[in-house]
């Protein structure tokens, strides 16, 4: 299917789309959330297509300063998902170690501060 990128500039309280491999094609939104209906029925109107027929690819444009900080929030994001998953495998073996160590969950829920439940969930 095919992909077109969509490229949205903001101007005062809209948003300009546009659509550089169609030229010709634009629209305005006030939000970002409205530009996947907006946009797909002017390419549709103007390839004559159905507007189901293609993928949008959006490239919201900042400025300077907020996209760099756009990017580092990102990558914050990232290490964070990554401690968790860590944390969470981590976690999943400390608990087969205790048991096998002849703890009980309700003592293994004590030891990590969360539930015996949890401690069965992790487990499991």
């Amino acid at each position: 299917m095919k992909t077109y990128r969509v490229v949205a500039e903001r101007h005062d309280k809209w948003w300009l789309l546009e659509v550089p491999e169609i030229p010709g094609t634009f629209s305005q939104v006030r939000r970002l959330d409205q530009v996947d209906e907006w946009i797909r029925d002017a390419i549709s109107l103007m390839l004559e297509i159905p507007e189901d027929s293609f993928n949008i690819d959006l490239d919201v444009r900042l400025p300077k300063d907020e996209l760099a900080e756009l990017r580092a929030v990102k990558a914050a994001q990232k290490a964070v998902t990554q401690a968790q998953e860590e944390s969470s495998t981590r976690t999943k073996s400390l608990v087969a170690k205790l048991k096998d160590e002849g703890l009980t969950v309700r003592d293994i829920g004590t030891v990590l501060g969360v539930s015996y439940q949890r401690v069965s969930q992790l487990s499991a």
